[in-house]
């Protein structure tokens, strides 16, 4: 018997964060990017630019990979839907409901890593969820510090190929597209 393939029909794709669930949680906190520079915890100086390196290279990995560095309420919605749908950011700890567009509760499967969920809605489906990690991997830790290392060294001559190499030891955990 030959795999036939899902026809999946959707329209209207838009995702947005609602809140941090652990605003108080940090990727990497502002001595752990000094020590990682070996500067030292007690030196003030670069404390604001070292702030918004930080903010960067977290931006930077979470846009790459594709995912959320620390966990954050999601809604996923859509005008329409037919079939299975990637629900985005993750990894998703919580669905926390699936409705349609006038708030009623839609029947619906949802798949064994809670990364995809399978509905039919033509009056459109918004899905609430919590994605992002909780403890972050090390090695996503470890590229967001190497990320502000490149970005802080001026003796740095290539930095975006530098990057190209940090992103590389994460990719893994980009979604795989078939």
């Amino acid at each position: 018997m030959a795999y036939i393939p899902e026809v999946v029909k959707t329209r209207g794709l838009e995702i947005k964060m609602v809140e941090e669930i652990t605003p108080l949680a940090e990727v990497v906190n502002l001595d752990q990017v000094k020590r990682h520079l070996n500067i030292e915890i007690s030196n003030n100086d670069d404390n604001q630019k070292l702030s918004d390196l930080r903010y960067s290279a977290i931006h930077e990995v979470e846009t790459y990979i594709q995912k959320n560095l620390k966990p954050k309420r999601m809604i996923q919605s859509y005008i329409e839907v037919n079939g299975t749908i990637d629900l985005y950011y993750g990894p998703v700890t919580d669905i926390e409901s699936v409705k349609d567009a006038a708030g009623v509760d839609l029947s619906h499967t949802v798949s064994e890593l809670n990364q995809k969920i399978s509905a039919y809605s033509s009056g459109g489906m918004v899905v609430t969820y919590i994605g992002g990690y909780l403890p972050l991997p090390f090695d996503i830790q470890n590229a967001v510090l190497d990320i502000i290392a490149v970005d802080y060294d001026q003796a740095v001559e290539d930095k975006k190929l530098a990057i190209r190499a940090i992103k590389e030891r994460i990719r893994h955990y980009r979604p795989i597209y078939v």
